[in-house]
């Protein structure tokens, strides 16, 4: 049965309350699965009661399922807020055959996997690895931060039979794992510190497993306790980013409704009366934007939002993004200094760079650009160099010892691509239009070369 039990706090749209599942009613309702019928409520093997959650899909090869349980609102933020469950994984755990608890995500069940791309906390058994040590999680998009690794070894200690955990975190972003050993009595197994907050939108689980080995992960009694606010706000748009000349990116406050407001018809490119032509999901929150032609270049442009809904149902008429699409020219982006030979070291790090200036008054992106330093190249990722501003170029790994506050971007392949003894660079941009060339020799730096 489900029991939610909210008490009123000094503001009545502030609740303070404990929403607790154990199945006992049989009753999926509200959750959501990857895969229909791949978790079942049963009898065979419950942890407590009559009843418990049990993964039953029987699988003929290797592959992971997914269920999820959209939350109302929690406030991870508030001073106190736990997760307690008791769980059972009925064989060995490796990297192919592990579980993993979201307590909180910002994306269902479809993106509850370690490629996900989510926002979450989660905590597992071999999530991201095969020591099978309970861990703590942070997934943020494409990167997974290990926050507390706990003393429990879960095949030493815990092995097949079952468990009951609880992951508390309290005021000033401070986890904590614990476990019964007792009836009542918890021990603490570890404990961290992460300041960050998420959109909690999702509890869900996670299994992974080799074939002939699904059906093994058995869940029970959920309980999780804090503060819910209810969402009654709207989505916004946190920041938008020109990609390409056909594409603009999108990042929402909170993720949306796809299915609802995410469709070519409900996005007005002005003054051009222009839809696009496709649209990329990146995240839960940003998508991709692409047009069939390029953006008119130099002058001011309104991207149109129509609908923009979020998963709790809050929507809006309309909302706008002004940007203004600026295609490099050569010389706009300069070579501005270069430092081939940097021993011994006189007040910089002992590393190779180049920096780049900005001359025009509009941001540039350098996607898809090339850089020669003589018989080397180096393609640019993403990165924008806004208007008047500089970029250094150097080796990956040395950014932290550049102190210029100047954005630092490690292109150069190794501690040795710009020659000694002098070589030519030469700046293209995508479509191979040269942007800025320049030769440099040692004697630049003697006074007879002036």
């Amino acid at each position: 049965m489900k029991r939610l039990v909210l008490i009123f706090l000094c503001y009545p749209a502030w609740l303070h309350g404990q929403w607790c599942i154990d199945f006992e009613d049989g009753s999926l309702i509200h959750w959501n699965q990857g895969r229909d019928s791949a978790w079942q409520i049963h009898a065979d093997g419950s942890l407590s009661g009559l009843y418990s959650l049990h993964h039953s899909l029987d699988d003929s090869v290797s592959n992971h399922d997914q269920i999820a349980l959209p939350l109302d609102s929690l406030e991870l933020d508030a001073p106190l807020t736990s997760w307690t469950f008791r769980i059972r994984h009925g064989y060995p755990p490796s990297s192919a055959n592990h579980w993993a608890v979201f307590l909180a995500a910002d994306n269902n069940e479809l993106y509850m996997f370690p490629a996900g791309g989510i926002n979450a906390y989660i905590l597992g058994v071999n999530f991201t690895g095969s020591d099978d040590t309970l861990r703590l999680c942070k997934m943020k998009e494409d990167r997974i931060e290990n926050l507390v690794t706990t003393s429990l070894n879960w095949q030493v200690s815990i092995g097949q039979g079952p468990a009951y955990l609880n992951v508390l975190r309290k005021d000033g972003g401070v986890w904590q794992v614990r476990i019964e050993k007792d009836a009542g009595i918890w021990e603490l197994i570890g404990e961290g510190l992460d300041t960050a907050v998420i959109n909690p939108d999702y509890f869900g689980i996670h299994y992974r497993y080799s074939s002939n080995q699904d059906r093994k992960l058995w869940f029970d009694d959920l309980c999780i306790s804090g503060l819910f606010i209810p969402d009654t706000l709207p989505p916004s748009i946190a920041s938008s980013e020109l990609i390409d000349q056909n594409t603009i990116q999108l990042t929402f406050t909170e993720p949306l409704n796809e299915s609802g407001c995410l469709v070519p018809g409900n996005f007005l490119l002005n003054p051009v009366g222009a839809i696009p032509d496709s649209l990329i999901m990146v995240s839960g929150k940003t998508c991709m934007l692409v047009f069939s032609e390029p953006f008119p270049g130099e002058i001011p442009l309104t991207l149109i939002l129509y609908g923009m809904k979020d998963k709790k149902g809050n929507s809006t008429d309309s909302m706008k993004v002004d940007f203004l699409y600026y295609a490099a020219h050569p010389n706009d982006i300069v070579f501005n200094e270069i430092m081939s030979d940097p021993s011994p070291a006189i007040g910089l790090p002992e590393f190779e760079y180049l920096e780049l200036y900005n001359r025009s008054p509009y941001p540039v992106n350098l996607a898809g650009w090339t850089l020669s330093t003589g018989n080397q190249f180096h393609l640019f990722p993403h990165i924008v160099i806004p208007g008047n501003k500089y970029l250094v170029l150097g080796y990956e790994g040395v950014a932290g010892q550049y102190a210029s506050g100047d954005p630092f971007l490690g292109l150069l392949k190794s501690r040795a691509s710009l020659p000694n003894d002098g070589a030519k660079l030469f700046l293209s941009d995508g479509g191979n239009i040269l942007i800025d060339w320049v030769e440099y020799d040692p004697s630049m730096h003697d006074n007879e070369y002036y």
